[in-house]
């Protein structure tokens, strides 16, 4: 983002990914965070981890007019305001604002907890301004919820199995509540307000109204009256609602600690449900995380159309999240509510403008890249197009705002298609460009899988890690590191499009150190044929060497499954996966 501009320049690009900078030059530090309009102000709240873990300073306050240059306003809630017993390693989370009409306050909902997420409460805090320090109210678990675990019998009394009261103490034995973690808060067009939390362990999702000043839930509490579980057993956090149209949508995010995973998106005509999940928004390359991003925020794009909106996300950094970034993308909401969410290195707020409907084709160059450099795309600009989509062999891959694209790394024996489309974020496209073909080297004695990025991959939890772990790092199954291969964690697909120039796939499996107790089964699959299957394998199980046969083979599938027993602790490693002509 530019340091200095005026209010009115639309062509400042938000970059993502990047280190974004305040007026005054520092870091912006507002993870998590929400947005507040409010009298012509952009408000922006967020955790401040500039001392690292734990957000061990608090929320702070950013202040813009153009959503493009952000003034330091306050600690918003310094951590010092918070009660002894979260500490300094306590948590301090997705705080968001909203301001109350009928009470003239400004209120903050947060994620307070304990170190080890041994609390999982809300706290509530208000001030009179919206850049001003604000005071803790209280801290409370809104909803308290049996999970069932006291129906009635028809004699009268309740029916108490031991696993019903092992569910009515992880309520919690002062019986303060359901627990409350990752958050948002949503205010409908009439004035009346919700707040979206992950509950019951991170696997529902709850929806409540709030009272009228916004400071609790609406009372009395009434199941699918005044509040509602939904996305039931699903596991979703990070919910992000927003409204179009009379119809409401959800972002959430997976349960995957700090580590990304495909979006999800839902739509009911009613904060309360019930909530249809419409699949994973996002497009082309990196979609099956979200492009590295979790979702925070929803935002009306400023000076758009009504079915125009900013994705907020934070890129997060599980080593060190002191350097987490940002990934902001706009989109639009469909005639038919469709959502496509494609992302862009960086654009500008002109993709929001009308645009004519007719566009030019791109005229595009391939560029061979010289030493070590990789090759490129390059053409002229089109009047008119507010980005520009690339397709590999037929596929869609990627979206770019600026008129070149550095092309990946192929496999050997590869050889790709390129074409470029000229876009407009509403979807009018031109005819696509000449096919540029790029080919690789030829086929050496062997190709580590971990050099290139599969074609396709899934996995429910983490990411995909290459000459890494799921959890990022060192790969080891009993004991024995290995420096190349693939981690994942069941149930795990990855797929790579070979083209038919190998003959045997290579492989040395096991579950992964870093956690016991799991137990999967790996699989091989070549064009949708089981190759190779490795059995059940626990954590401690000697290793296995895969030695599959894969001639003519163009689709190579690498898939880990949980075994039949649940994905807990189904860390699995392809150490040393390699291609063989």
């Amino acid at each position: 983002m530019a340091k200095k501009a005026s209010p009115t320049t639309k062509a400042t690009p938000i970059i993502n990914g990047t280190d974004w900078r305040d007026t005054e030059g520092r870091p912006i530090k507002a993870h998590g965070g929400g947005i507040l309009h409010h009298k012509g102000i952009y408000y922006w709240y967020g955790e401040e981890h500039s001392r690292g873990f734990g957000n061990k300073t608090g929320v702070s306050c950013y202040r813009s007019r153009d959503l493009l240059n952000w003034e330091f306003a306050c600690l918003a809630l310094p951590k010092e305001a918070l009660p002894d017993c979260f500490g300094d390693e306590g948590v301090c989370e997705r705080p968001k604002v909203l301001f109350c009409e009928k009470t003239g306050k400004f209120v903050m909902w947060m994620h307070l907890d304990a170190n080890h997420y041994t609390e999982r409460s809300a706290g509530v805090a208000t001030c009179d301004t919206p850049d001003g320090l604000f005071v803790l109210e209280h801290i409370i678990r809104p909803i308290s919820y049996d999970y069932g675990a006291h129906d009635k019998d028809s004699g009268g009394g309740q029916v108490q199995t031991e696993e019903q009261l092992k569910i009515i103490a992880m309520i919690d034995e002062a019986g303060r509540g359901n627990a409350l973690a990752d958050m948002n808060l949503f205010l409908d067009d009439d004035g009346t307000a919700y707040i979206f939390y992950s509950s019951e362990n991170n696997s529902t999702l709850y929806v409540s109204k709030l009272s009228s000043d916004f400071t609790d839930i609406a009372r009395p509490v009434k199941e699918g009256k005044t509040w509602a579980r939904t996305h039931i057993k699903r596991w979703r956090e990070a919910p992000a609602p927003f409204k179009y149209n009379g119809r409401y949508y959800l972002f959430s995010s997976g349960c995957t600690g700090w580590n990304p995973n495909p979006l999800l998106l839902s739509v009911a005509d009613s904060p309360l449900g019930p909530w249809k999940e419409l699949g994973n928004p996002c497009t082309g390359h990196d979609a099956a995380t979200s492009f590295r991003s979790q979702p925070t925020y929803v935002l009306p794009a400023p000076h758009g159309p009504k079915n125009a909106f900013i994705y907020l996300g934070d890129r997060w950094d599980a080593h060190d999240i002191r350097r987490a970034t940002y990934v902001w993308l706009p989109f639009f909401v469909g005639k038919d509510g469709a959502i496509a969410l494609s992302y862009y290195p960086q654009w500008d707020f002109s993709v929001f403008e009308k645009k004519p409907k007719t566009l030019a084709t791109p005229q595009v160059t391939l560029t061979p890249g010289k030493a070590d450099a990789a090759d490129s795309l390059s053409w002229e600009p089109v009047p008119g197009a507010d980005c520009y989509r690339v397709y590999q062999n037929n596929d869609y891959y990627a979206s770019v705002t600026e008129t070149t694209f550095t092309l990946p790394e192929i496999m050997p024996g590869k050889a790709l298609a390129w074409v470029v489309v000229a876009a407009t974020l509403a979807g009018n496209t031109s005819a696509p460009s000449t096919p540029l073909m790029d080919a690789s080297m030829p086929v050496p004695s062997a190709v580590w899988l971990s050099d290139y990025e599969p074609d396709a991959s899934m996995q429910s939890f983490g990411t995909l890690g290459r000459d890494r772990n799921v959890m990022n790092g060192p790969l080891s199954i009993n004991g024995k590191g290995f420096e190349k291969g693939l981690g994942t964690h069941a149930h795990s697909e990855v797929l790579y499009r070979i083209g038919g120039n190998f003959s045997e796939f290579h492989a040395t499996i096991g579950l992964d150190d870093s956690h016991r107790g799991g137990t999967v089964e790996f699989q091989v699959w070549g064009d949708g044929h089981l190759i190779y299957t490795s059995g059940v394998m626990s954590s401690g199980a000697k290793v296995k060497k895969v030695r599959a046969k894969i001639n003519g083979v163009f689709e190579l599938k690498l898939v880990v499954t949980d075994a039949g027993d649940g994905t807990h602790n189904d860390h699995a490693n392809w150490a040393d996966a390699a291609l063989h002509p």
